[in-house]
C-alpha cells in the first residue's frame, strides 16, 4: 500500500533539514548529519496519552512493541524523526489512559487511528484515508469540505477569525466520524451533507453533537460535558474521599465530604466567604490560592471521579451520597441482569482497593471472581433497597445501597458490619484497573 507525498498539503508536512554539513572533505565532522525533529498531533479532539507507533511492518501498536515512537502529550502531541514519516502512523487511544480533549475524563473505549506517510497529523480523516486508500481531494469531495480544514490541526484554524467556522465544521465532521465510528462512503456523504446543513443554518457547531436516529440517519443534539469549565460553572459538589478517613471535627473533609462551588472562574470550598481563581484546562482544574490540583478521569451528568492534590481519589456528586435517598433495586435489574460489573472497594486494612467481578445471571445466580484470581458461586436478590449478593459456601456476604444511576460507574455503599464503606460499580474492566491504580497510588 502506497501513498504519494504529494496529495498533502505542505501545511501538513515536515521539512527536512540536513544540519552539521561541511564542505572541507578532510573534515571528520563533515561526514556527520542531523535529521530536525518532526511534530506529530493526534487528535479528534486532542489526544493526549495516547500511544504513537510506526506502521512500517505492522498495524498493531502495543506498549511492548518495537515500533513505538512514544505517547503524545496533553495536547496531543508528540517530537520525533522526519524520518518516522517515511512510513504510515498509528495513533492508540488507550481505554481508562488516554484523554480526548473534547471530552472530560479518560477515554472510555479503546480505538486505532491511523496516518499515510508522509502526514503529521493522526485524525479520523487519515484515518478514512489510510483504511480506503483514497487521497485527501477524494474525501473532502464526500465530506463538503475545502482540503485546508480536513488535512491538519483544524483546532488550531479556529484561532483565525476567517477560518474559524470552516474550522468548527472540520472538528464536528472528525469528531462524528470517530465517535458513530462512521467508515462507508455513503454515510461520509450523508454526513458531510447534513453537517454542511448546520453550518448553512449558523448553528453553534461547538456546541452540538451528532448521534444516529431511530433509522441510522443523523440527529443533532447539544453537547455535555465537552468542556471541563462548563461542566463545573455554576454548579455546587460534594467530594468524598475514597482514600482517607477524614476526621469530623477538622480539615477540608468534615463529616468525610467536602463541598465545592464554582462561580464564574472563582470557587468556594465549604460555604467559606473566601473565594479563590482558577483554571480550567482540558480534565484538569487548577487552583493555586488553596493548593488544588484535580484530574477529573471521569464525568457524567451525577458523578464524577477525580484524582486530587488533597487525598488522592474522590467520589464527586452534585448531591451529598449521605443524605441522598437509594434507588429501587428494582430499577437496577436491567443493569445488573446478564452483565459483569468490577467493584472496587478498600481492603481490610483500608489501605488498597481491590477489584472484584460480580457476572449476573438472569436466573439470580452470579459468580464471584477477586482480582482475577478466586471464583465463587452465589446468589443474587433485592431486599427492600438493598442488594444481597451471597456465596454459596457463605464465605461471603454484600449488601448494597445504589445511590447514583449511571451507565459506567454506580457508586454504592456496602454495609460492613453495620458500617458504611463506600465503593464503585465499574462498567469495563480496563477502567476498574485504573481506577485502581489511581486508590492505591501512593499507598503500599
Amino acid at each position: 500500500m502506497k501513498f504519494k507525498r504529494a496529495i498533502f498539503p505542505a501545511s501538513i508536512l515536515s521539512t527536512v533539514t540536513l544540519m552539521g554539513c561541511n564542505l572541507d572533505t578532510n573534515d571528520e565532522y563533515s561526514q556527520t548529519q542531523t535529521q530536525t525533529q518532526t511534530e506529530i498531533t493526534a487528535m479528534s479532539g486532542y489526544l493526549g496519552s495516547a500511544l504513537i507507533c510506526s506502521a512500517e511492518k505492522a498495524e498493531s501498536c502495543n506498549e511492548d512493541r518495537s515500533n513505538v515512537l512514544g505517547t503524545t502529550n496533553s495536547n496531543g502531541k508528540l517530537n520525533t524523526n522526519e524520518t518516522s514519516l517515511q512510513h504510515p502512523l498509528i495513533a492508540r487511544v488507550q481505554e481508562g489512559i488516554s484523554f480526548d480533549s473534547d471530552k472530560i475524563g479518560v477515554a472510555r473505549k479503546s480505538y486505532t487511528l491511523f496516518a499515510p506517510a508522509g502526514s503529521t497529523v493522526i485524525t479520523p480523516f487519515t484515518t478514512i484515508m489510510y483504511t480506503k486508500k483514497i487521497d485527501i481531494e477524494t474525501l473532502a469531495g464526500w465530506l463538503d469540505m475545502e482540503v485546508k480544514f480536513i488535512s491538519g490541526d483544524y483546532i488550531a484554524l479556529k484561532s483565525n477569525e476567517d477560518d474559524n467556522y470552516k474550522a468548527q465544521q472540520a472538528h464536528l465532521l472528525a469528531r462524528s466520524i470517530n465517535d458513530l465510528e462512521v467508515d462507508s462512503e455513503e454515510d461520509l456523504r450523508k454526513l458531510g451533507i447534513f453537517v454542511s446543513g448546520l453550518a448553512s443554518n449558523g448553528n453553534k457547531l461547538d456546541e452540538v453533537k451528532i448521534i444516529r436516529g431511530p433509522s441510522e440517519n443523523f440527529i443533532e443534539e447539544e453537547a455535555k460535558h465537552n468542556s471541563l469549565a462548563t461542566y463545573v460553572d455554576g454548579n455546587k459538589f460534594t467530594y468524598r474521599s475514597l482514600n482517607e478517613s477524614h476526621p469530623t471535627d477538622e480539615g477540608d473533609y468534615k463529616n468525610g465530604e467536602l463541598t465545592i462551588e464554582y462561580i464564574d472562574n472563582e470557587l468556594n470550598v465549604n460555604g467559606s466567604h473566601d473565594l479563590y481563581s482558577y483554571t480550567a484546562s482540558g480534565s484538569v482544574i487548577k487552583a493555586p490560592g488553596v493548593g488544588y490540583i484535580d484530574t477529573y478521569y471521569y464525568a457524567s451528568d451525577d458523578v464524577a471521579l477525580v484524582s486530587t492534590s488533597r487525598s488522592g481519589l474522590d467520589l464527586v456528586t452534585k448531591k451529598s451520597l449521605s443524605n441522598t435517598e437509594s434507588i429501587s433495586i428494582s430499577t437496577m435489574d436491567i443493569k445488573l441482569e446478564g452483565n459483569s460489573w468490577f467493584y472496587i472497594s478498600p481492603t481490610e486494612s483500608l489501605k488498597l482497593a481491590d477489584i472484584t467481578k460480580f457476572s449476573f445471571n438472569n436466573d439470580k445466580t452470579l459468580t464471584i471472581k477477586i482480582n482475577d484470581d478466586n471464583e465463587f458461586k452465589g446468589t443474587w436478590k433485592a431486599e427492600g433497597d438493598q442488594l444481597s449478593i451471597n456465596s454459596d459456601d457463605h464465605r461471603m456476604s454484600y449488601k448494597f445501597e445504589f445511590k447514583i444511576d449511571d451507565d459506567n460507574v454506580l457508586p454504592v455503599i456496602n454495609t460492613v458490619d453495620g458500617e458504611n464503606q463506600y465503593g464503585l460499580f465499574i462498567g469495563t474492566l480496563e477502567f476498574a484497573e485504573q481506577i485502581k491504580k489511581l486508590w492505591n497510588k501512593d499507598k503500599h
